[in-house]
């Protein structure tokens, strides 16, 4: 009788001792909500910055001819005030547990930061915009290309057109996410290129409905070749401000076929959260990065560096024009050398 109530006592207690996978998650759940309260933040919603961009892209066309490809050169330059929601409970998420930052996939919107230079803070019951902020783009744009123009009775490598232009966009506007990285690639079944993913940019630049027929002009410089007289003569000075609306993709792999297409990442993860969680002073970060494009036309190298700032106090961002960073000026390529366009590094699989 004795041994029978042990092994009842025995039984009971491994019922009771026992936890079930619910039981187990509910209690997961309560420690990483307890975590995520021990973590101080100074309640903030909204976080004012700059954003600045420089873009120096070669582009040769095909085909060939005497070895020497059209070429084309283009440097660009954007930067404007930006403002922005902050996502507080987010970044306690990330931090309370580690594992939480694998959940965000490329083609995810799970930002830490979302912003823009045209942001809408709050909307009517109708939708209509309430309250937003509104900064003008500054852009600067220069080209200069180059293919063979008969001289002379004798076809040479000159310079064909070039441009230069500078003023405001009040047209379009750039959109800002900064968002745990997971590489576009990957399928679950391979390594995680690291256990503490680093952020990432979401950078692209847009407009709204109301200003789709409209293009951004401003009078600059601008000469074309002109064949009756053999050489550069000025042409319309109405140039377009417009910008490229792909400045940083995270649903971009690194590389897809002849494609390389490096990413902005954002490697001090906890510098970030703190600033985040307690915006006191400044946040700033830059980037660098290249892109090579190749296809049936064209092969392209872009050389792209980006600065992005986050500012604590709001007065620090005024809504007038952002000065622009300076471009380096345009020179012709020598009639019997091109620039290296393809990676210079090896790329690994």
């Amino acid at each position: 009788m004795k041994t029978l109530s042990t092994f009842l006592f025995v039984i009971f207690a491994m019922i009771f001792s026992a936890q079930t996978p619910m039981e187990k998650m509910l209690k997961s759940i309560a420690k990483e909500s307890q975590a995520q309260k021990n973590i101080k933040n100074t309640p903030t919603e909204f976080l004012p910055g700059f954003v600045t961009i420089t873009m120096e892209e070669t582009k040769y066309y095909y085909p060939a001819k005497k070895g020497i490809r059209r070429g084309l050169q283009t440097r660009l330059a954007v930067s404007t005030g930006i403002y922005g929601r902050v996502s507080q409970g987010k970044v306690k998420m990330l931090m309370s547990k580690q594992d939480n930052r694998l959940l965000c996939k490329a083609e995810d919107h799970c930002p830490v930061y979302n912003g823009g230079s045209k942001f809408v803070i709050s909307r009517n019951e109708n939708a209509t915009i309430k309250e937003s902020k509104d900064y003008t783009l500054q852009v600067s744009r220069s080209t200069l290309e180059q293919d063979f123009r008969w001289i002379k009775d004798k076809e040479k490598y000159v310079v064909v057109s070039k441009s230069k232009v500078a003023g405001e966009n009040k047209i379009e506007g750039i959109t800002l996410e900064i968002k745990p990285f997971m590489p576009a690639n990957f399928n679950g079944n391979q390594a995680l290129p690291s256990l503490n993913p680093p952020y990432v940019l979401w950078l692209e630049g847009g407009r709204d409905m109301t200003n789709l027929l409209e293009e951004p002009y401003e009078e600059g410089e601008n000469f074309i070749w002109n064949d009756a007289k053999e050489k550069l003569v000025p042409a319309d000075p109405k140039l377009s401000l417009q910008i490229p609306y792909d400045f940083n993709t995270p649903e971009r792999p690194e590389r897809d076929g002849d494609t390389y297409y490096q990413q902005m990442l954002i490697t001090d993860v906890k510098g970030l959260d703190n600033f985040l969680l307690n915006p006191k002073g400044s946040w700033s970060s830059s980037f660098s990065v290249v892109r090579y494009y190749k296809d049936d036309m064209a092969e392209t190298k872009i050389r792209m560096n980006v600065t992005v700032s986050l500012f604590g106090n709001p007065e620090l961002v005024p809504l007038e024009p952002i000065p622009l960073p300076e471009l380096p000026s345009l020179e012709p390529l020598k009639d019997d050398e091109e620039i290296q366009l393809t990676p210079l590094e090896p790329m690994k699989d």
